[in-house]
This record gives structure tokens, C-alpha cells and sequence, in this order.
């Protein structure tokens, strides 16, 4: 076997990627700024069908080759001894197995061609109702599917066997799921494991890995065919100009070298646009990169907020021939909305006088009376947020948008606890006592920052405090203003005992502990309900 660094054509064996392939065909692509490059499509032969084929720029691929003269070797001169003969016996069963359940032949009725493969080749116990979508979407030429069940009823699932069904039929190759920072492990687990498709995560760490083993322009977009990726790192503007750099625009319309075929948007509710207009950074990313797809599977529980205008903007991004951003809905757009949307809830799926096929989830809270030292807290809170919205709203947008990061971040904390609360508010008084200087960039790159994917939960918390400080060096102009509401909270905080001294030395040294009405009424309940003969302190 000779072996040659030639461009492949069409039925030759190369070996790409660590792995023999036949080469299915090869594109030309030309571009004034470049040299010539040839887009060649390969068919994996050794075996592993996870990919079974991929979509590369030849000129690109490090180590690619061309092989020549390929025969059968002869048993007598092989490096190794033949196989016993039980391993080629499981061999064959293992074909025969895998042939059990294949495509209908293209000659057979409709019915026939709708046979699914992919409840065979998943390693999940498939429910009936599941099958619903990915019918579904086999019926539709260009995808445009909503996916919008109850809580628990297996939307990832539902999306595995859309994708595993795609790719046994080779309508896709290059995927993109898009999710929040805290889900993308799971679904790159859950894809491997229960549907035996490998997905890279893409973030900075993956970007900085691949840049340093193979060179500093290389483009994690462009390397991997299976990509899961937070919505929080694809917003940032240099992510998204990496994402774009191998798209180009001709007359409007966007040509890619290596086209994207399916885009996974899960939690799609987050991605929503504003019912007020003023669309968040994630919503644009989003309104950016759909159009390189040409399948795409939005996933969400909740994916009305109760605003009509947000609710048809979020389904213009996914099919904008069907829909059109509009304050109220038509009645054709109820009826594309059934032809887009599989929304089924859990009591839609028992049949009555069955055993129940969901456990009931009887929630009970635990009351918290709020009372005292306490509740004046959080009307003193109130009353600043009130103050500061009035001094913004005399502002622009961009202060406005300031002014809400820190309230929306107080109030989170106020509600988690006094003591959470405590360590945000000081740090934002800290603030207002630093030197003013260029507050306002300042203090959106550590807005920013906060807002970042990270999984490290004493980062993200640093971050937040950063931020926090940061706004309040920015709102030193507002200072004399609210000079009246900010007294009144850090005198709340200091009656029930944490003041800045208080924090300094630690909840160690802290005795006794100053109350907190959530702890007291959790601690309660553990020693009513969980322990026997024991309490807790």
C-alpha cells in the first residue's frame, strides 16, 4: 500500500482524522482572499459508526492522506495471527443484530418508510408518547419543532432520538446544542450514553486546548461536528465572531464552508425576546445563528411568560415563514402552532381508570412568617429600590440596565438570607466609597463578568460581589438622593446583628448566631419530621 498527500476524488480510500474512510465527494470553494479549498465528505469504514461520516476542509486537516493500491493481506504474511474463531461468530451476530431493524427500501408504501430505528440503537427504555415528536419531525422537510412538554416527561429523550433517528438516515452531520452552562455536561453524558453520540463541549478551556495543540487559528467551530456550547459563552462578541468566522454572506444570505445542520436550543425560554423591546444579548446571539441552521429544535416547559409579543418572537426565531412577532395571536398562527409545537402535560397522558403513570408531586412549602427586625428589611429594600428606580428613570437604558442588575441581585440575596444579604449589601456601601473613575465601563464589564458561564460556585459568587461593588462606585452620583433609603437598610442589618464587624470575624466566633426566620423554620421542620431522638442546633 503506497500512501499520498493528494487532493482524494470521489470512491478513493483516504485516512483523516486517525480513522480509514471513503471519500463520498469533493467540493470546490473559492474566495478571492484565499487559496482554493475542496469541502470533501467521507464515509468512516473501520467499524465505529459514532461519527459514521464527516464534512471537512481537506486543506485543513492535519495528517490527511490518500491510500493507493489497498488489497486483502495475505494470512500467511499478516503481522498478527488470525482471529479465533468465536470472535468472528460474535462478529456476525453483532451485524445480524444491528440489520434487525434498518431502513424500509424507498420502493415500499409511505407507512413502511416512517419505521423508526432509533428506539432500537438507544440505550433508554422509550415510552410510547416519546415517539410523537420524533414522528413529527421525520414529516417535516426543513425541521422547525417546538418542543414544549410538562416537566419530567423526557424532553432530552425526545431530542436524542430526533437526532440519533437524523443521523441513521444521514439527513444531518453537524450539530449544535446550545444550553445553559449548568446542563452541558449532562447532555453531553446523556447523548453518549443512552444514544451513543459523542458531543464536544466548546468553552474557553476546550478553545485554548485546541489553539495550543494545533495552532492558534484554529477554530473550535470548525473542528468538531458535535458541539454542545452554554448560551452565555456563544453571546460574547468574540465567541460569536469565531462561531461566524467560516460563515460569508453573499446577497444577503448566509453560504457556509462547513454548514451547521441542526441547532439544539434548550431552556429556549431564556433566549425569549423582551416583551418591552429591548432584547437581551442572548436573545440576539440567538436571532444571529438560526438562519445558518437548517433544522432546529427548541426545547422548553415553559416557553409562554405570559406575553404574547415574547411568545411569537421566540416563534419567529424558530420558523419566520410561519410566524411573524405580533401582540396577539390569529387564528392561523393557532394553527401553524399545532403543526410546530408538541405540548403534552402529565395528566393528558393517563387514561382513566389506569394506574397512574406519573407519581403525583404533592409540594408542600414551609411558611416563613416574616416578622420584626426582619420584615423591616425587606421594606427598607423596597423603599431604596423605589427611590433608585425614580433616579433612574430620569437616565438612559444603558443606567437603567445598571440600576436593575443591582436590585435584581440584592433582592435574590434578601430572599436567600439576612446573612447572604449582608455580604452583598456591605460590599455595595464598600463601593460607594471608592473613587469614581470611568464607573460606568467599570462597572458593566464586571456586570458581565457575573453573568459569565462558570461552574465554580465561590467564582460565580466573587464575581457577584465585584459586580456589586462596582455598581455602587457608579451610583456615588446618586448618593445624597438615596442617602435617606440606603440608612435604612444598613440600620435593619445592623439590629439583627450583621454588621461589617460581625461579618469580619466569621459565623465561627459569631455566638450567639443572629436569627434568621428561614433557618429557624427549616431547622424546625428537620428536627420534627427527620430526626428521632435527636435535634438539631
Amino acid at each position: 500500500m503506497t500512501i499520498s498527500a493528494t487532493l482524494p476524488h470521489a470512491g478513493q480510500t483516504v485516512y483523516v482524522r486517525n480513522r480509514p474512510a471513503l471519500v463520498r465527494s469533493v467540493e470546490d470553494y473559492h474566495h478571492p482572499s484565499m487559496a482554493t479549498l475542496h469541502t470533501v465528505l467521507v464515509e468512516y469504514i473501520d467499524g465505529w459508526s459514532h461519527p459514521s461520516s464527516d464534512f471537512l476542509i481537506w486543506e485543513r486537516e492535519r495528517g490527511a492522506k490518500v491510500m493507493h493500491g489497498m488489497t486483502v493481506p495475505r494470512i500467511d504474511q499478516a503481522d498478527q495471527p488470525p482471529d479465533h474463531p468465536n470472535l468472528l461468530r460474535a462478529f456476525l451476530w453483532a451485524n445480524q443484530w444491528s440489520a434487525v431493524n434498518r431502513l424500509a427500501d424507498r420502493q415500499e408504501d409511505d407507512e413502511r418508510q416512517l419505521q423508526l430505528i432509533s428506539p432500537w440503537q438507544s440505550a433508554v427504555q422509550v415510552e410510547d408518547y416519546q415517539l410523537y415528536p420524533v414522528l413529527k419531525a421525520l414529516l417535516m422537510p426543513r425541521i422547525s419543532l417546538l418542543l414544549a412538554d410538562d416537566v419530567g416527561l423526557g424532553k432530552t429523550i425526545e431530542a436524542g432520538l430526533i437526532l440519533s433517528e437524523l443521523f441513521v438516515r444521514r439527513r444531518i452531520r453537524r450539530v449544535l446544542i446550545v444550553c445553559p452552562a449548568s446542563l452541558q455536561l449532562q447532555w453531553r453524558d446523556e447523548m453518549r450514553e443512552k444514544f451513543h453520540l459523542d458531543f464536544t463541549i466548546v468553552d474557553r478551556d476546550e478553545t485554548f486546548r485546541l489553539q495550543r495543540d494545533i495552532g492558534v487559528d484554529s477554530n473550535p467551530w470548525a473542528s468538531y461536528p458535535r458541539i454542545i456550547t452554554s448560551m452565555d459563552y456563544l453571546r460574547q462578541k468574540d465567541v460569536l465572531a469565531s462561531f461566524n468566522a467560516g460563515t460569508r454572506r453573499i446577497s444577503g444570505h448566509f453560504e457556509a464552508i462547513l454548514p451547521w445542520q441542526m441547532l439544539v436550543v434548550d431552556e429556549v425560554h431564556n433566549l425569549a425576546p423582551s416583551n418591552y423591546g429591548d432584547n437581551s444579548d442572548r436573545c440576539e446571539m440567538l436571532r444571529r445563528i438560526t438562519p445558518l441552521f437548517e433544522h432546529r429544535l427548541f426545547l422548553s416547559a415553559t416557553p409562554h411568560n405570559g406575553y404574547t409579543v415574547s411568545f411569537t418572537g421566540l416563534l419567529e426565531l424558530l420558523d419566520p415563514v410561519r410566524f411573524q412577532q405580533n401582540a396577539r395571536l390569529t387564528e392561523q398562527d393557532h394553527q401553524q402552532i399545532a403543526l410546530t409545537m408538541v405540548r403534552r402535560l402529565k395528566q393528558d397522558l393517563s387514561e382513566e381508570g389506569e394506574e397512574e403513570r406519573f407519581a403525583p408531586r404533592d409540594v408542600h412549602g414551609i411558611s416563613v412568617p416574616i416578622q420584626g427586625t426582619e420584615k423591616q428589611l425587606f421594606d427598607a429594600l423596597r423603599a431604596y429600590r423605589d427611590a433608585l428606580h425614580r433616579q433612574l428613570g430620569k437616565d438612559g437604558k444603558r443606567e437603567q440596565h445598571l440600576g436593575g442588575f443591582l436590585m435584581k441581585l440584592l433582592t435574590k440575596r434578601l430572599l436567600s438570607g439576612s446573612y447572604a444579604f449582608a455580604r452583598t449589601w456591605w460590599q455595595h456601601v464598600e463601593g460607594l466609597q471608592l473613587e469614581e473613575r470611568d464607573s460606568v465601563d467599570v462597572a458593566e464589564y464586571s456586570i458581565d463578568r457575573a453573568e459569565l458561564a462558570i461552574n465554580d460556585d465561590e467564582e460565580r459568587a466573587q464575581r457577584e460581589e465585584d459586580a456589586i461593588k462596582q455598581t455602587g462606585v457608579w451610583l456615588k452620583r446618586y448618593a445624597e438622593p438615596l442617602a435617606k433609603q440606603r440608612e435604612a437598610v444598613s440600620t435593619c442589618l445592623i439590629q439583627l446583628g450583621w454588621s461589617v464587624n460581625a461579618l469580619q470575624l466569621g459565623l465561627s466566633k459569631l455566638a450567639p448566631l443572629p436569627t434568621d426566620a428561614r433557618w429557624e423554620a427549616l431547622l424546625e421542620w428537620i428536627n420534627t419530621h427527620l430526626k428521632h431522638g435527636h435535634t438539631l442546633r
